[in-house]
């Protein structure tokens, strides 16, 4: 009997102890099983930023290349109307007041002084400055174009004129219907009158300027 008892407690004991391994265990496993989770999160996770991380940089590389393009495009464009300028048959003094331009935006343009288009404090165009529009229109035909009048900074005074900007826009405007008796469409046109507020430089001479550019 006794020999009974101590195998009963044996058993029991054995069961025990195998139930208290089998709770230990599993508890040991949904631990690893929670730490492997949260792993394989933080795994997705950076996983995630990193895809975000390259396709920002995809589009940033894509947007270099295509401004680059865009820049070689406005270079190759400055440079072809420079030899055109260059070729043009006019005198070397009107030459001389004739420029190729280019703004912060990549558009070109030409550059003239107002003095081969207009007297002082006119806005009146004489058939030397159509002739001269003539030929600039050889450069710049079939684009859309802005004419932009300047001024220097000296004051109105001997003019009927209220203002240098007032002269600058009547300049934009002249310029722009002699072009259109050329053969510019209107709706080819917009004007700019900015009087003396873009400088480019110290000399007035070239400060008095109208510049014709190209928008496409």
């Amino acid at each position: 009997m006794k020999s009974a008892t101590v195998l009963v407690i044996g058993l029991a004991s054995c069961l025990f102890l195998g139930s208290c391994y089998s709770r230990m265990d599993y508890a040991r496993q949904s631990y690893l099983a929670k730490g492997l989770k949260e792993r394989a999160d933080a795994l997705q996770q950076d996983h995630d930023q990193l895809e975000a991380q390259n396709a920002l940089l995809r589009s940033q590389v894509d947007s270099l290349q295509k401004d680059a393009a865009y820049v070689q495009a406005q270079k190759k464009k400055f440079a072809e109307l420079e030899k055109k300028l260059a070729g043009l048959e006019i005198p070397a003094t009107t030459k001389r007041g004739l420029s190729v331009i280019r703004d912060a935006s990549g558009h070109t343009g030409v550059r003239m002084d107002s003095e081969l288009l207009f007297a002082s404090g006119s806005n009146k165009i004489g058939s030397e400055g159509r002739k001269v529009l003539k030929d600039i229109l050889t450069l710049v035909q079939g684009k859309r174009l802005r004419v932009d009048g300047h001024t220097d900074s000296d004051p109105i005074q001997h003019s009927k004129w209220g203002s240098n900007l007032e002269l600058s826009m009547a300049r934009s405007l002249a310029v722009a219907n002699v072009l259109m008796q050329l053969g510019v469409a209107e709706d080819q046109l917009t004007l700019g009158g900015l009087g003396m507020t873009q400088p480019t430089g110290a000399d007035k001479a070239k400060n008095r300027r109208v510049e014709i550019w190209m928008l496409n």
